[in-house]
């Protein structure tokens, strides 16, 4: 369970960190929306899951935002909606350790195992995305 909470935290932080670095990238005259999404997505006021899909709903209902860091990353729409999958699988499981809450998953060996293999693929998808919109937000 251990193992399992240190690799949510650091699939949290890589989701953050990539929705955090397409908010530049969104037009000039959509700052306001830039400043709620930034302080929402910092913040701990607001849960990992509301985040993750809100940073997903901000990548497929603004398709040419991510065509650009899609294509550079050389990351497809399918494969993040595939990494979402698995960051929720590994926020279910993590859950564990919260007071009453239950995992739809038991946390066994095997499935643990599976979300650690997965991991170092899953994680390098966030980061090449991360560092594509980061080149796009400052306009290289």
């Amino acid at each position: 369970i251990a193992a399992i909470v240190m690799l949510g935290k650091a699939s949290e932080g890589t989701w953050i960190e990539f929705g955090l670095a397409l908010l530049p990238i969104l037009p000039p005259d959509e700052a306001t929306k830039r400043g709620k999404l930034q302080q929402e997505w910092s913040g701990p006021d607001v849960g990992f899951s509301k985040k993750m899909r809100d940073i997903m709903k901000l990548v497929e209902t603004r398709q040419e935002l991510f065509k650009n860091v899609g294509s550079l990353a050389n990351v497809r729409l399918d494969e993040l909606r595939m990494v979402m999958i698995w960051s929720d699988s590994l926020r279910d499981a993590r859950n564990v350790v919260h007071h009453k809450v239950e995992a739809s998953i038991d946390a066994t060996l095997e499935m643990v195992s599976t979300l650690f293999l997965a991991a170092l693929s899953n994680l390098k998808i966030l980061s090449r995305l991360t560092i594509a919109a980061t080149r796009i937000g400052n306009g290289e």
